[in-house]
């Protein structure tokens, strides 16, 4: 009878037996011999004691000191701070704007009599509008002033402009009637050009001629609104920084320590 084999093993005679490479590997490292799960020796120092890390006393206590003297330097800084804000008269422009400089530097011990001074010559040099030139005009009376000044602190307060801004405003349209009679359908073109000329003197970012043409809902060109503008400067001869009564309110303000309720009233309420 004819023997047979199992083809599985057939393949399985055929595979080396690997285990005594594996176990010859292990033993042999660096060329040495070593029994199997001990530690190896390329080159390492054994039993090697771990390092101490000894703290200084002495050294923690000043770190801890220093620490504590930092902590109340801090304290006291928030202190001071805490009562110079409680005693500072804060206006509506600081309230808005934290960079805005203090009204303690504007208005120093040293030079407030000067520039105290120096507002009433410029109010003399720049003197305060007729009430009666109101009469001399044909097409206007009170009514339409008060319609055009709500509409530019409307603008003013709109576009953020500053409070001095208005008053300048208000100021150029009341010296230019003085000297010129102004058609009823021209009173917000002069309005405009105003506001725009006091924008370049106190803003940063005025107005642009364009947006106020649109302001007057197209009623009037940019070449119009620039042309009223060029007008208004040489009537009122170049004179464009008259000092206003949002100046005198602030220092007034500033002297008798009023609050920021009191100096917008006094601005907006006169």
């Amino acid at each position: 009878m004819s023997a047979f084999h199992i083809l599985e093993d057939v393949e399985t005679s055929c595979v080396p037996d690997i285990s005594k490479r594996k176990k010859s590997i292990l033993e042999k490292q660096n060329g040495k011999t070593r029994s199997v799960l001990q530690p190896l020796s390329n080159g390492v120092k054994q039993d090697v004691k771990r390092a101490k890390f000894t703290i200084n006393n002495q050294k923690t206590q000043e770190i801890k000191e220093k620490s504590k003297e930092n902590l109340e330097k801090i304290k006291v800084i928030d202190e001071i701070g805490k009562i110079e804000k409680s005693n500072a008269i804060i206006t509506s422009d600081e309230a808005e704007d934290d960079d805005h400089i203090p009204k303690s530097i504007l208005y120093s011990i040293e030079y407030k009599q000067d520039i105290w001074n120096h507002l009433k010559y410029l109010e003399k040099f720049h003197p305060f509008p007729n009430s009666k030139y109101m009469l001399r005009q044909n097409d206007l009376c009170w009514r339409s002033r008060s319609i055009l000044v709500d509409w530019l602190a409307s603008v003013s307060h709109e576009y953020k402009l500053s409070n001095e801004t208005f008053h300048l405003s208000v100021h150029y349209v009341d010296r230019f009637l003085m000297h010129m009679a102004v058609a009823k359908t021209k009173f917000q073109l002069v309005g405009a050009a105003a506001m725009l000329l006091a924008g370049k003197i106190e803003e940063v970012y005025p107005i642009d001629v364009k947006e106020w043409a649109y302001l007057t809902r197209d009623s009037f060109t940019p070449k119009q609104i620039l042309k009223m503008e060029q007008l208004l400067t040489k009537i009122l001869k170049f004179k464009m920084q008259p000092p206003t009564i949002s100046t005198f309110i602030d220092h007034f303000c500033y002297e008798h320590q009023l609050d920021a309720k009191t100096s917008i009233l006094a601005n907006w309420f006169y």
